[in-house]
């Protein structure tokens, strides 16, 4: 098993050692460039406890006013490269997305993408992210990806809006994701210096055809040493299933170069679980690279019985 796992680390490893301040190969003659990453975990309190969380492929390209991004990935593969729960590999496509700048203030994108709403959700790359595990908000209140189209307007070079529109059914699903066939959201974005907020408010339907609307308050702070995030989401429906609550405020310390100390605590309401209850979070990433990173973080609920210590390797290439 250590044989795989260092053979794992020492590939990606070379893969990564000429592309130090950036990632990916561009197609000699062409504005196409490929890259990708790689996501490990190891957690004890999960059987396998290794797991590659993603192998994942990123395409783009840029050229005139059009923006194109495609991500392909594979997920929660054992160590032998067989699916966790059905020993069946899946392709899932993450990401495929075109965009169009009318101007410098004007931008429409179409295909399958992250819905903007929020900090955390724009940051679907494992080794962006400041912790190995996502808030309970993510995936719980609202679609983390939209079928359809978005409209973004600058009102000025600090402020902008948009409106994202999904009256289809999604072409793929994925663990921890909500399915809609319609998701209707508008999007306020706005910075002053190192302080940046989000508001946003939407509405979704499911595919058993419950409607949800939410509401969702994003803070961000980016200091020299340190940084603060905040996020708080409500979320109303008739089903009884519903989070009527769900936040976070967390602090990530510079305190060493390519070292960061993280904390985070979170309060939800589910009423899906019958759940109400803290989840405190503390955690440590070095990052010998910008592309690569090590992780270990400890979790501790309040009152669900899933404590548990988890250590994460990942690399983009």
């Amino acid at each position: 098993m250590f044989k795989k796992i260092n053979l794992i680390i020492l590939l990606t490893l070379s893969l990564c050692a000429d592309n130090a301040l950036g990632y990916g190969w561009n197609i000699p003659d062409s504005s196409l460039n490929i890259g990708g990453y790689l996501d490990m975990s190891y957690d004890s309190s999960t059987k396998p406890s290794f797991l590659i969380d993603d192998i994942a492929i990123l395409a783009s390209a840029s050229k005139n006013r059009f923006d194109f991004l495609a991500e392909v990935e594979l997920s929660h593969l054992t160590l032998d490269f067989k699916s966790q729960e059905s020993r069946k590999l899946e392709l899932y496509v993450e990401r495929f997305q075109l965009s169009y700048n009318f101007n410098e203030k004007q931008m429409i994108r179409v295909g399958r993408f992250n819905s903007q709403l929020g900090f955390w959700n724009l940051a679907p790359i494992p080794i962006l992210e400041d912790t190995i595990s996502k808030p309970h908000l993510i995936g719980k209140l609202f679609p983390r990806y939209t079928f359809g189209a978005m409209f973004e307007q600058k009102i000025n070079k600090n402020n902008k809006l948009s409106v994202t529109l999904q009256k289809n059914s999604d072409f793929t699903h994925q663990e921890n994701s909500l399915e809609s066939k319609e998701h209707l959201s508008l999007a306020y974005y706005g910075e002053e210096d190192d302080l940046f907020w989000h508001v946003s408010t939407g509405s979704y339907e499911d595919t058993l055809e419950h409607n949800f609307n939410y509401i969702g308050l994003a803070v961000q702070y980016d200091g020299e040493n340190v940084g603060l995030q905040s996020e708080v989401f409500m979320q109303e429906s008739s089903a009884n299933y519903t989070v009527p609550y769900s936040g976070y405020a967390q602090a990530t310390w510079h305190f060493e170069e390519h070292q960061d100390a993280v904390a985070r605590v979170e309060r939800y309401k589910d009423n899906g679980l019958n759940v109400e209850e803290n989840i405190y979070l503390f955690g440590y990433a070095y990052r010998p690279t910008p592309n690569m990173a090590l992780k270990a973080e400890y979790i501790k609920h309040s009152i669900l019985p899933i404590n548990q210590m988890v250590y994460s390797f990942s690399v983009l290439f």
